[in-house]
């Protein structure tokens, strides 16, 4: 099969995965009709916490982080199946793992651009969490870890702690993982000339497709960030208008 085939069948139903609106969907559920019309518009996490208060903003964070880890997960399972059922012995690692975080990408542009919501969506630091949750759990295809999950969390709650900014938390940390992931191809490449196998293939792929979601992620971010520039951007509270 094709490539390209194997990646339609990994990301479309990732992308349908991601475009469930949890936000929307919660908010109707709680009877607070459309949270859309609240704070920021946006269907996040942060604006949840405005609409309803920390529980229902915890339950959408929870939400849209399984969102990303299922997507991640289907990616795996279904690529390593077509690949087996296809009488491959041994698949090429790197190209499923490869893949797989392309799948993972799918659920990103699903979350911020859902085709159920007139593709407006949510600004992605919650499926940013999810994925990195989702990673350990394709582990045979590369030895992942907590890591960088822990480098996210490090340095979202590091920069708030001295800024109370959400955005400007997320952002750091959302730029702090693609550094991880560009330092370890290179820690990789250089460690080829000593040791039998590295894993520079990999750890490129997340490099690529991790930068292409911070690309996305400062997009939907983009009004935060003008308001950064301009000193304008108010630390976290439930009635600011800011959206992380």
């Amino acid at each position: 099969m094709a490539l390209l085939s194997l990646f339609l069948l990994a990301a479309v139903p990732a992308y349908l995965i991601g475009s469930f609106p949890s936000g929307f969907v919660i908010g109707k559920l709680y009877g607070l009709g459309d949270i859309r019309t609240v704070g920021s518009g946006n269907i996040g996490a942060t604006n949840m916490v405005r609409a309803g208060g920390k529980k229902l903003g915890a339950l959408v964070l929870l939400v849209d982080a399984l969102k990303a880890a299922l997507g991640f997960y289907w990616s795996a399972c279904t690529l390593m199946s077509v690949w087996m059922r296809a009488g491959e012995v041994q698949p090429d690692k790197a190209i499923i793992f490869g893949m797989c975080v392309f799948g993972m990408l799918a659920v990103f542009i699903g979350h911020m651009f859902p085709v159920w919501l007139k593709f407006k969506g949510g600004k992605g630091v919650s499926i940013m969490i999810g994925s990195l949750i989702g990673l350990p759990f394709v582990a045979e295809l590369a030895p992942i870890s907590f890591w960088p999950l822990g480098v996210y969390i490090g340095i979202w709650l590091g920069c708030y702690v001295l800024t109370k900014t959400s955005s400007l938390s997320g952002l750091s940390a959302t730029l702090a993982v693609v550094a991880y992931f560009f330092i370890g191809y290179y820690l990789n490449r250089a460690a080829a000339n000593s040791v039998e196998q590295t894993y520079a293939t990999e750890y490129l792929a997340m490099a690529i497709v991790y930068s292409f979601a911070a690309l996305l992620v400062f997009y939907r971010h983009k009004d935060n960030i003008r308001r950064l520039l301009r000193g304008e951007e108010l630390a976290f509270r439930r009635k600011e208008k800011d959206a992380a």
